[in-house]
């Protein structure tokens, strides 16, 4: 009898760590399931986050675009209204020009600065008729091509950064 109870129980014993093994094999399964779920979960969320920051820096990239076009209106609004016999400076670097404006009105300018622009070509009629020009800075344009009125005065001349 007490062999028949220890078969009983080693059959038992099998059993039971038969259906344990069995039970941790299907918890092992189901748990890289989840894992692979939860992956794709982060995946998923790494992608939206990075659409999301690519929509700001889109719309960033929008409002500074949009702040910088303010700024030139601005700029050359006020070059506009500007009181030509009084101005000693006419600074309109920077504004992504594609042509030189008529500074001709600006008689006592000394200096002259256009520079980061895309001007490609400066008339002679656009300079201000004075002989109190000293200092031209057009810098960074797309020159091929300038002309200048007579005038002795120019001191300092800056055409580099061009296309000559």
């Amino acid at each position: 009898m007490s062999l028949f109870i220890c078969k009983r129980s080693f059959l038992i014993l099998l059993l039971f760590f038969s259906i344990s093994f069995t039970s941790f094999a299907g918890y092992s399964i189901q748990h890289d399931s989840l894992k692979a779920i939860q992956q794709e979960k982060n995946k998923q969320f790494m992608d939206s986050l990075y659409q999301a920051r690519l929509a700001l820096s889109i719309t960033e990239e929008a409002q500074k675009d949009s702040l910088l076009k303010l700024q030139r209106e601005i700029q050359l609004k006020a070059f506009r209204l500007a009181q030509a016999d009084t101005i000693t400076q006419v600074v309109l670097g920077q504004l992504k020009l594609a042509a030189a404006p008529n500074m001709n009105k600006f008689s006592k300018a000394k200096k002259i600065d256009l520079h980061f622009n895309k001007i490609q070509k400066i008339n002679k009629r656009a300079w201000p008729k004075t002989d109190s020009l000293e200092s031209i800075n057009l810098e960074n344009n797309a020159l091929k091509k300038v002309s200048f009125r007579k005038n002795h005065s120019i001191k300092r001349l800056n055409l580099s950064n061009n296309l000559y």
